[in-house]
């Protein structure tokens, strides 16, 4: 019978289970102990390992769920690493400090002091960068869809404007009236102001009397 791909069984997980429970309590409790030695107070001394282990567990499950892009996931194997290496480290250094009756040295006092400040930083250091990648994809969204710096118009749209030349307001073109500004009042032009080629003289204007005498001159000699 093949076990290939089978799911581990009762017995298996009831011993995973009671190796972590047995180590988490132990390791609680060195470090403790440690903190306590440390300086920290009484009251507050168990935090350290709750802060040290918790870190570990929860980037752990980040770096072997395979949780989040990438760079999060190189990340919180980079802080699971450390904390176990911080975690092993103070469980040495409690033993051996109790076995030898010593007192911890400044530097360990100030390496383990550093510790939560640090855990706070680690972990609100991905929530950041997850803000900071999403404003940055948004700002370029909003590039793409107005087309960029390059696309954006640098001057007023010009809206409205024919397309033959000399009928743009305020341009006289050659077939288009001049007018007379200075003929009436007001600057409003003459009646008398007709529209004409650029070069051509303007030819007097022939009364009604003019045109009957000539009429009458074309019939006598008729």
């Amino acid at each position: 019978m093949s076990t290939v791909g089978a799911r581990p069984g009762v017995v298996t997980w009831a011993g995973l289970a009671l190796i972590a429970a047995a180590a988490a309590v132990l390791s609680f409790a060195s470090v403790r102990e440690l903190a306590a030695a440390a300086s920290y107070p009484a009251g507050l001394a168990f935090l350290l390992p709750v802060v040290i282990d918790t870190t570990a567990v929860v980037s752990s499950r980040i770096w072997l769920g395979r949780r989040g892009s990438p760079a999060a996931v190189s990340y919180a194997r980079t802080l699971a690493l450390t904390a176990a290496v911080v975690t092993i480290g103070a469980n040495v250094a409690q033993h051996a400090l109790a076995a030898y009756r010593l007192v911890p040295a400044w530097w360990l006092i100030a390496a383990l002091t550093a510790v939560p400040p640090a855990a706070l930083v680690a972990v609100a250091h991905p929530r950041h960068a997850r803000r900071t990648r999403r404003a940055r994809r948004a700002r370029r969204a909003r590039r793409a869809g107005t087309g960029g710096p390059a696309g954006m118009r640098t001057g007023p749209a010009r809206v409205g404007l024919p397309d033959t030349p000399g009928a743009t307001a305020g341009h006289a073109g050659p077939d288009r009236a001049v007018p007379d500004t200075a003929s009436g009042p007001d600057g409003v032009a003459s009646r008398q102001t007709r529209a004409r080629a650029p070069g051509t003289a303007s030819a007097p204007e022939r009364t009604d009397e003019a045109l009957v005498a000539e009429l009458r001159a074309w019939a006598v000699e008729r």
